[in-house]
């Protein structure tokens, strides 16, 4: 997940490459396709935002796993059943719904739905470009929704198992613990390589945004006709904002309260 991520960054990279490279004037283009870019942009943020989080959500179900793992350290009967709870409450976090990723699924419905974007009129460079976005789309909506399946698996995969404590043997239950303990780590530094990559992959959205707005705010396209003009730096500010606006909007789902009862556990 995390090389798909980090390929999905440097095709949107690559494309704000190319936008730079083709010099192509935003006066070429039609309103109409300039309001289709920023909207899909728009949805392409809010993707990111789900995703974000969803692994804070996921980092916050790391917690109880490894206050269980601290707690099976010890011979104590209590720190057992203690580490039984902890686990309980780590199998009840990882199975439950996050509503953002819920809602990727209908964006991402919205962005196979606009694949055809409005021609770029009488420019040979505007086709170059379009063709080039037109793969870099195919590309993210795949992807994410790959991302979405995973990040919405179904907690019905999860089985309790019922087995009398006499049928334990200690070296199995040691290696057991051994084994989940390095997966725990392993999932953990996983999570933030992720997470990374699509902090990155945000970035690289925002830049080709950055890009398209400095060129609309450029002469080329703001023309004044009898006092106004065709797109203002007003319409421009307010589309940057938007965009920078919602970064702001992740708020991971983190219970405090109850992270500081995990937390005690290393106490």
């Amino acid at each position: 997940m995390t090389l798909a991520m980090k390929s999905l960054c440097e095709s949107h990279n690559d494309i704000w490459t190319l936008m730079t490279a083709l010099e192509l004037r935003v006066s070429d283009w039609e309103d109409k396709w300039i309001d289709v870019y920023f909207d899909i942009s728009s949805k392409l943020l809010d993707i990111c935002n789900a995703f974000s989080s969803e692994l804070s959500r996921l980092n916050q179900g790391n917690l109880p796993l490894k206050c269980a793992l601290h707690n099976l350290d010890s011979a104590s009967s209590k720190q057992y059943l203690r580490a039984c709870s902890l686990l309980d409450d780590w199998r009840q976090h990882v199975s439950s719904r996050n509503p953002r990723i819920e809602k990727c699924s209908s964006m991402l419905d919205n962005l196979v739905g606009s694949l055809d974007l409005p021609k770029v009129k009488n420019s040979a460079k505007g086709k170059v470009l379009m063709q080039a976005m037109y793969g870099v789309k195919v590309e993210t909506v795949f992807i994410c929704r790959v991302f979405t399946a995973a990040f919405s698996g179904s907690s019905k995969k999860l089985s309790d198992l019922n087995a009398g404590v006499d049928t334990v043997e200690t070296e199995w239950l040691v290696k057991t613990v051994e084994e989940l303990r390095a997966s725990a780590e392993k999932l953990s530094q996983g999570i933030d390589l992720l997470a990374k990559g699509v902090d990155e992959f945000f970035q690289a959205v925002m830049t080709s945004r950055d890009t398209l707005l400095s060129s609309v705010s450029s002469t080329h396209f703001c023309k004044w006709h009898g006092g106004t003009c065709s797109l203002n730096h007003q319409r421009v500010s307010a589309l940057n904002l938007q965009g920078y606006a919602l970064r702001g909007l992740i708020t991971p789902e983190i219970d405090v309260p109850r992270n500081q009862v995990w937390l005690q556990e290393f106490v």
